[in-house]
């Protein structure tokens, strides 16, 4: 009986942390996705580059370097997502672990939440700096 209730709980924890690697690469993807279509390209608030003085998108040369970078950006999304399949697809072969789409779907989750996180702390902290030196000056 007590090699059985392990077993149980061998499947359990393998049931969770399998989708792990997946499941932080498709977050990783998605949410880069959404950053650069989205924020990028439809509604214009920031580029890759823009908040670096080097890089400003007011000029045609600032607007190109900010452009490349973006794609360059979309491209390793999209690697991390593909990537991100490929093992999800290789680890399918044990379908043990398949009875949790949850887990799968819960770390797609947290590592899209965490990616975004980071890059609207850091358009935030600009922001705030903008506006300090708008009403210092």
């Amino acid at each position: 009986m007590p090699e059985r209730q392990a077993s149980r709980r061998f499947a359990a924890e393998e049931a969770t942390s399998r989708p792990r690697a997946p499941g932080i690469l498709i977050g990783i993807g998605l949410g880069g996705f959404v950053d650069g279509i989205v924020l990028h390209q439809i509604l214009q608030w920031h580029h890759l580059l823009s908040s670096e003085e080097n890089y400003p998108k007011t000029t045609i040369r600032g607007l190109e370097d900010n452009t490349l970078a973006d794609g360059l950006f979309h491209a390793a999304t999209w690697v991390a997502v593909a990537v991100g399949i490929l093992l999800l697809w290789r680890r399918t072969a044990k379908w043990r672990w398949a009875i949790s789409g949850q887990a799968f779907f819960g770390w797609v989750l947290v590592r899209w939440g965490l990616f975004n996180l980071a890059a609207e702390r850091r358009y935030a902290r600009r922001a705030i700096d903008e506006e300090f030196q708008r009403r210092v000056t």
